[in-house]
């Protein structure tokens, strides 16, 4: 039979008004089902969304010095990225590269673009930690409003703090890269320097905390040998390694130099430590052996790899891409180590003294005091009956862990428990750490190594007097209780 064709693209015409009815009660049907599954789809994403916020909010707040150690690995991160593979793109910024000479060749090329973009990356970085730093000089109560929006909160305002201080150091002359080497490498030998006091109270307080606990078990006491035995077995092994690598001919004078430094450092701290006039332990001068000579090697290391007395020079170069990878680790671990390990100390407090103590003590007291309510006679100050069993109650609510005026008083007034301006100070100066590390602490020549981390002369060097500056505080520590009398150690 002939059709025709109704609106219903393909629907025969005898059989329009049944397919109307039908097509009609299921949009009817679908319109609400439609409604609901988008409202239930729209519901469901904004509680997942609520809940990650509120998670990443929650795991910000109580551990706010990882999601500082992020910002810090984000930075390492651009910085390793740009300088490696960021040459298109620092190409592009005329006030960069207009400076660049038309004759350059390629290595040159790629040294300056990288050495630019690793600058500008570590002082974005630096200048995000100094206005923290600056931000939260002087909190001593958990109660200062700083503690919770500057410390603690304003996630994404800082993070859009963080990604404007970078940008806007690409937008600077070229002219600050000389100055700002300096002030790197200056903050670089503070960081330095701070490592090397984190590691000796490290290895004091290690040594004293299992030496308390043999009074209970003698397991301790073995312990601590045993461990003292692996530190002294570790030093040796990095000497030995740096005889056998770095030593392949007698004219190699200034690697036997570095190297019999680090037997002479390693004998001074253990004989100090053993010594009858002072209090010395031999588990924490078997660390500060192990680190002098892990330094020594470290800087040997370090050598350009085109200096024939580096013999691990072409074994680098041959695996570039996993030693890169490594060195990269290493230095985010060191520096983050560094930087925990010194935001952690709570003794910097200022509220960690005994005035600290008593000043919040007294302010407890005013505070408590202040919500007594008096008789109207107030003349003995005794309160009247109601408010005495209300101050029964305010006190029984405490010890079950209720809100009460005196308990949330004695949480406004408790410590920060590590003092967050040096926190953040630690982290500045290990930016501009980085930056030196990058780039070789500004060498000329250093940048193109095959794309290292660290390597250069001045690296050497670095490396070297760390060690042995590391060594000779160690020793003042012992020594100085004795020269010293009139200070309490």
């Amino acid at each position: 039979p002939r059709h025709s064709f109704s609106i219903f693209r393909g629907a025969p015409a005898c059989v329009s008004p049944p397919y109307h009815s039908l097509v009609t009660m299921g949009a009817l049907m679908s319109a609400p089902l439609s409604v609901c599954g988008s409202c239930a789809a729209s519901m469901a994403g904004y509680l997942a969304c609520s809940g990650c916020s509120s998670l990443a909010r929650g795991i910000a707040s109580s551990s706010a010095r990882f999601a500082y150690c992020a910002y810090f690995t984000l930075s390492m991160l651009i910085a390793w990225l740009l300088r490696d593979f960021g040459d298109s793109l620092l190409k592009k910024i005329p006030w960069i590269e207009s400076v660049l000479p038309a004759t350059a060749s390629a290595d040159v090329e790629h040294a300056y673009f990288g050495t630019q973009a690793v600058y500008r990356v570590s002082l974005g970085t630096t200048a995000f930690f100094m206005l923290l730093s600056i931000g939260t000089v002087n909190i001593k109560y958990r109660s200062d409003t700083r503690d919770r929006l500057v410390h603690h909160g304003s996630w994404a305002v800082k993070t859009f703090v963080y990604l404007l201080l970078i940008v806007l150091a690409f937008c600077l002359p070229h002219g600050f890269s000389a100055p700002y080497a300096w002030l790197a490498r200056l903050g670089s030998v503070f960081f330095l320097l701070v490592q090397v006091v984190i590691l000796i109270d490290f290895a004091h307080a290690w040594n004293d905390s299992w030496v308390a606990r043999s009074e209970e078990s003698q397991t301790w006491i073995g312990a601590l040998l045993t461990c003292t035995a692996i530190s002294y077995g570790s030093a040796i092994a990095f000497n030995a390694v740096g005889w056998a690598w770095f030593h392949p001919s007698v004219e190699c004078r200034l690697n036997a130099l570095f190297l019999v430094t680090g037997i002479l450092a390693a004998l001074a701290v253990g004989v100090s430590a053993m010594h009858p006039s002072v209090s010395g332990s031999i588990f924490p001068a078997s660390l500060m052996a192990v680190y002098a000579n892990f330094m020594i090697w470290s800087a040997l290391v370090s050598e350009p790899h085109s200096y024939e007395c580096n013999g691990m020079g072409e074994q680098l170069d041959a695996a570039s891409g996993s030693a890169l990878a490594t060195g990269v680790a290493a230095t985010l671990g060191s520096v983050v180590w560094a930087a925990l390990r010194a935001g952690s100390r709570s003794d910097d407090n200022a509220v960690g003294s005994d005035y600290g103590a008593g000043e919040r003590q007294r302010l407890l007291a005013s505070v408590v005091d202040d919500d007594t309510t008096h008789t109207s006679a107030g003349l003995d100050g005794a309160p009247d009956a109601p408010d005495a069993e209300t101050a029964m109650e305010r006190s029984s609510g405490d010890a079950e862990g209720t809100n009460g005026a005196a308990g949330s008083a004695a949480d406004d007034f408790d410590p920060p428990s590590y003092n967050y301006s040096w926190f953040h100070l630690v982290f500045a100066c290990a930016s501009l750490y980085v930056g030196m590390l990058f780039t070789g602490w500004g060498e000329e020549g250093a940048e193109g190594e095959g794309g290292f981390v660290d390597v250069g002369w001045v690296s050497v060097w670095v490396k070297v007097v760390t060690a042995w500056v590391g060594s000779l505080l160690y020793v003042w520590t012992l020594v100085a209780p004795m020269v010293l009398t009139e200070r309490e150690f």
